[in-house]
């Protein structure tokens, strides 16, 4: 476990967020949309909290279909 989980917890549940949301994208997920969010996730020269902000704008475009 990386030092950072151990100093915020809300980084661990951000993690498995995102995490189960491309595992188990929604029934009427836009292809592009999931597309994007996995680019986000394997990209590792972004902060976890950059992250976290692209994830709640591509979740907050999935929830308005």
């Amino acid at each position: 476990m990386s030092t950072i989980c151990k100093l915020d917890p809300t980084v661990r549940q951000r993690r498995a967020m995102r995490r189960n949301l491309l595992r188990n994208p929604p029934h009427k997920a836009r292809p592009e949309v999931m597309a994007e969010l996995a680019l986000i996730h394997d990209n590792p020269r972004l902060t976890g909290a950059k992250k976290h902000e692209l994830f709640m704008r591509g979740a907050k475009q999935l929830s308005e279909l």
